[in-house]
């Protein structure tokens, strides 16, 4: 009997890269037809589970790269699939490329915290030498510049990047990074010092977004809180390593090396991210892993790339709240009277009016660009991001106060020896929150999988964002009230507090990415962290008045009101859905009601 290849096909049409027709491993040979009065044996073969996944998926008529038909023959969708999660279990070959993929994004946003990171370790060694002109002030005024030009970074590259692949926006903007390290270390002036802080922070943006597009690309919603928080961990991890190979590396070859080894390793980082990791399983022959709404035209083929402008009309233009928050910013930042925001306000339309206050407050740059001004009046309608921002700003409000003001209470108020001694007693918060992101992700999936389909996804993250936020205000007053003689209580206090710290701050991420469309994903992450650290900048010098006028007593309240603020905040959001939850359910009307 003949046996031939079920799956011996052409994909769609010949590839014209490719140019060859390939043979699914998992195909089911059938046999030849038999001559006309021959009786048909009885069959040898059964027809496998794996038999389902056949030749590669191309998409809406694209071609698999070269080199990565392997990958492509191995993997693929069931004629009818539209997505992998409809399969019963992942194809191996893309469980590899996935796990590849995550482990390079954890790793590259490791790099990108050492980078960061760098100087806070450099800093005292740099102090210390007499051929610099460089003191405390100085260094105050190059930490201060960094966390302004993060933010703002953050913010423009989230937007302008939804357009520009992730993979080599993290890699180039990893290397470049790495490069300022560098150049900083050849360098012996303040202005110099100053120039090239500010361009690292300008760079330090593109990370977190990128990693959120490729993360929601590869991960579905049911995993995707267990992944968010495992990659989380980069946080911990560079932050982990700064001191040691930075600090080490200017204790023991002087403090050019201190920025010299971060921005070696980085470099090295981002040559691997651009050979191993992908944008989407599609970039390697997979259908997504969640079925995505197909946009078609007119004559019932696949919609071609919106243009900028149709963005602008569909998005912005057709939403009259939003032309109102166009117009009112527009004269806001011209220095002209608001009669439109008198107009909504006489409306009693509080939800534009709140959004108009809060973006008269964005860069004045964002308003010369249309493209951003369409990507940030885009999901600023969807107030529950909004929402999820002013939260991100109190977080980080205590994240950075909590960083920045321990040490100090420590050596003031509960009497530590030296900065040494108090530095070790806080030194458990970045492994605590290690822990408690993990956790958090953890149980923001179970409660989603439990709730089999009821309430909203995001909600059920929110709840988790909750429990953490009053567990914060918990700890906080238990670590005023620890006796300074008990040490080890300090640090476990401190380790309670990064647990819960942390949970919060990766969650909200993860939570702004499920709220808006895939194509939103880096501007809203980009949005989410320029506020963030709005929120840290404004720990710095009001929190240092509160202290000094007020004393520490104050301090402590104003982090317990901060964590309040965040509760109220993230209240009303516990039963939010996510913009998949939203579609379908709105696929499901449409197709009842046809």
């Amino acid at each position: 009997m003949q046996l031939h290849c079920a799956a011996l096909q052409p994909l769609a049409a010949p590839s014209t890269k490719t140019g060859t027709l390939r043979c699914s491993k998992a195909a089911v040979l059938r046999p030849a037809p038999l001559a006309k009065g021959m009786a048909a044996p009885a069959p040898q073969l059964r027809r496998s589970r794996a038999a389902i996944v056949p030749t590669a998926y191309q998409g809406e008529g694209k071609d698999v790269p070269a080199g990565e038909t392997a990958a492509a023959a191995a993997g693929g969708a069931a004629a009818g699939v539209k997505s992998l999660s409809e399969l019963p279990a992942y194809p191996g070959d893309f469980v590899r490329r996935r796990l590849i993929t995550f482990v390079g994004i954890v790793l590259g946003y490791s790099c990108f915290y050492l980078t960061r990171n760098s100087l806070t370790y450099t800093a005292p060694v740099m102090v210390a030498d007499p051929s610099l002109p460089i003191g405390m002030t100085e260094i105050g005024t190059m930490t201060s510049i960094f966390p302004i030009a993060y933010g703002f970074s953050k913010f423009v590259s989230g937007v302008l990047g939804s357009r520009t692949s992730p993979t080599m926006l993290l890699a180039g903007g990893l290397i470049a990074t790495a490069a300022l390290n560098v150049a900083f270390g050849f360098s012996t002036s303040l202005v110099w010092f100053c120039t090239w802080w500010a361009m690292n922070g300008m760079l330090q943006g593109v990370g977190a977004p990128c990693c959120a597009r490729i993360l929601t690309s590869w991960f579905a919603a049911k995993e995707r809180g267990t992944y968010w928080g495992m990659w989380n961990i980069a946080h911990n991890m560079g932050g982990f390593l700064a001191p040691i190979l930075a600090g080490t590396a200017a204790k023991m070859y002087g403090w050019q090396w201190g920025m010299f080894a971060p921005g070696i390793v980085g470099t090295v980082m981002g040559l691997l991210i651009l050979l191993g990791v992908r944008d989407s399983p599609e970039a390697v022959g997979y259908p997504p892993v969640e079925a995505r709404e197909e946009k078609k035209s007119r004559d019932g083929k696949p919609a071609a790339q919106e243009s900028l402008i149709s963005l602008l009309v569909n998005d912005c233009l057709k939403n009259w709240y939003v032309v109102g928050l166009a117009l009112t910013n527009l004269s806001a930042h011209n220095s002209v009277c608001l009669p439109f925001l008198l107009v909504l306000i006489y409306c009693r339309n509080w939800h534009v009016v709140g959004l108009a206050f809060f973006t008269m407050f964005l860069p004045e740059a964002v308003f010369q660009h249309p493209l951003l001004l369409c990507r940030v009046l885009t999901f600023c309608r969807n107030w529950y991001v909004v929402g999820l921002a002013l939260t991100y700003f109190f977080v980080y409000v205590v994240r950075q106060g909590v960083t920045s003001w321990f040490v100090f209470y420590l050596l003031q108020v509960k009497g530590v020896a030296d900065a040494g001694a108090a530095s070790l007693r806080v030194s458990g918060l970045e492994l605590g929150g290690l822990f408690g992101s993990l956790l958090a992700g953890k149980l923001s999936d179970m409660l989603i999988n439990n709730s089999k389909g009821g309430g909203g996804n995001v909600g059920k993250r929110v709840q988790v964002i909750i429990a953490y936020t009053l567990g914060i205000a918990a700890m906080l007053m238990a670590f005023a009230a620890v006796p300074a003689s008990m040490g080890w209580l300090q640090w476990a206090t401190v380790f309670m507090i990064g647990f819960f710290l942390y949970g919060p701050q990766m969650m909200i991420g993860l939570c702004g990415a499920e709220l808006v469309r895939p194509e939103s994903v880096g501007a809203s992450q980009g949005f989410l962290g320029w506020v963030a650290y709005l929120g840290a900048a404004n720990a710095g010098i009001p929190l240092s008045i509160i202290v000094k006028d007020y004393g520490w007593g104050a301090y402590f309240t104003a982090l317990l009101a901060a964590c309040a603020a965040a509760v109220v905040l993230l209240a009303p959001m516990i039963n939010a859905k996510s913009y998949v939850q939203i579609k379908n359910e709105r696929l499901a009307a449409e197709g009842k009601t046809a």
